[in-house]
């Protein structure tokens, strides 16, 4: 943000007499140049602004040797303060829209931040439901368990009744073979009747076995049927727990993948905002500091200018007192108190990025294992660690 080129010349031109040039050609030369306008310069001069301000001194100088401002000089001169309050008004206007500029980067931010918490509370969302289905699994399986141990109670039971069968059954084919011979009935007389007598305890005993070995029998077949119809409840039960394990381990998996899906987005956006915030930052307060160096350049050649103006209204004499008062008005200018603090930029830090959602333990691992699997039966846990998926890499 400087002068145009055109004003510069026209002062460098109007202190010609630092370029060997006389006062008295000013007037001509002021005449003949086009009507002054104002540029923008997208970047700050600083040799400009100190081009700038060297002819406003040195033009003001011309003043202490003898030579009276002239009303060509003077009406220039206020011309030209004219334009520097304009270029003093783009400055400011320039930093307004500056600061208007980071504020909006910087709201990018707060407009971020609840779409990137909901998405945070989305998955947190997750950890209730998931814990739903480990509640449904604990409790399938400690179904599950009594089921285990009635089968295997009668597995027992059904082993037991076998022996006793296969004893029973052993025992009445001893008896068998003991008479197997003695009895012909179709060679029986009446004489025989004394044998019948001698051999009815062993026949007797025969029968009774025969009796006990088809109760011993009917007592192993339908403990079978009732330990398979044990074991077809336990696998139904046991499938069933089994599906209820596969859809928690599922879901447990979709719920990290989720969570570190969701935390990686959260973190590159908020570290493209940082980025787009701190080169803002960078850009903003640097041209910030230039505004400052042209608003305090324009300012000293605008009190020159000034003092310009001040002389030719008050016709001052050339002796040496107006030449000390010169002197003081240029030291004056040079060292007067600039405020630049209504052009100073203090960007605010960039905030926190919102909390990340909670990675949750995975399957099969320790913590996974102790949060989900640690109160299961002991009679059911071996199984279901076997049956435990990781998630897929």
């Amino acid at each position: 943000m400087v002068l145009s080129g055109k004003v510069q010349v026209g002062l460098v031109l109007l202190s010609a007499r630092v370029y060997g040039a006389s006062l008295a050609d000013v007037p001509d030369i002021v005449a003949a140049m086009p009507p002054v306008q104002r540029a923008v310069s997208e970047k700050f001069n600083e040799e400009g602004i100190a081009k700038l301000t060297a002819s406003a001194g040195k033009l003001l100088q011309t003043t202490k040797d003898g030579n009276l401002v002239t009303p060509v000089v003077a009406e220039f001169a206020h011309k030209t303060i004219q334009e520097i309050e304009e270029v003093i008004a783009t400055i400011e206007d320039e930093h307004k829209v500056a600061v208007q500029d980071l504020e909006n980067v910087y709201a990018r931010f707060t407009n971020a931040a609840p779409g990137l918490e909901t998405q945070v509370n989305g998955v947190s969302m997750m950890k209730p439901e998931l814990s739903k289905k480990s509640a449904a699994h604990v409790m399938c399986r400690q179904a599950q368990a009594p089921l285990m141990v009635a089968e295997q109670q009668c597995r027992k039971a059904e082993e037991h009744d076998k022996v006793a069968y296969e004893a029973d059954e052993k025992a009445l084919t001893d008896t068998y073979h003991s008479i197997k011979g003695r009895w012909c009935p179709n060679e029986y007389h009446e004489e025989d009747e004394e044998f019948f007598a001698a051999n009815e305890n062993d026949m007797t005993m025969y029968m009774e076995q025969k009796a006990t070995v088809k109760q011993s029998e009917q007592t192993y077949v339908d403990t079978v049927k009732r330990c398979n119809a044990a074991q077809e409840e336990r696998v139904v039960k046991q499938d069933e727990c089994g599906r209820a394990q596969e859809r928690l381990e599922f879901d447990a998996c979709e719920y990290s993948v989720t969570a570190s899906g969701t935390n990686q987005h959260v973190r590159t956006t908020w570290s493209e905002l940082e980025a787009e915030y701190k080169q803002t930052t960078e850009d903003v307060t640097g041209d910030a500091e230039d505004r400052q160096k042209e608003f305090v350049g324009v300012t000293i050649v605008k009190c020159l200018l000034q003092k310009i103006e001040e002389n030719q209204l008050a016709g001052m004499p050339c002796d040496e007192t107006h030449a000390d008062e010169v002197n003081a008005g240029i030291t004056n200018c040079h060292n007067q108190d600039i405020n630049v603090a209504h052009l100073q930029i203090t960007p605010k830090r960039a905030p926190e990025p919102p909390a990340e959602a909670a990675q949750p333990n995975v399957p099969c691992d320790e913590l996974f294992v102790a949060e989900n699997y640690a109160t299961l039966p002991g009679e059911v846990l071996a199984g279901v660690l076997q049956k435990c998926e990781p998630c897929a890499a």
